[in-house]
């Protein structure tokens, strides 16, 4: 008696095997990583966003507005 199980249907030796583009898998490799890193992503741009906003302050207070001194 043999263990093996019939296929459904006959395998033919020319069938093509579908393949993934390199686009479809970098695709699938992105989604994931925003998937699982987006609160990261979202503290790091609030983060950036902050310290450019800190910086022209500084800078505003250490040199003075320019435009006041003009007039």
């Amino acid at each position: 008696m043999s263990t093996t199980i019939a296929p459904d249907r006959p395998a033919r030796t020319g069938e093509a095997v579908p393949r993934a583009t390199a686009g479809a898998v970098l695709g699938a490799l992105m989604r994931q990583r925003l998937r699982r890193d987006r609160w990261q992503i979202l503290i790091w741009l609030l983060c950036i966003a902050l310290l450019a906003m800190f910086s022209a302050s500084a800078i505003d207070q250490t040199y003075g507005d320019a435009n006041a001194r003009a007039q």
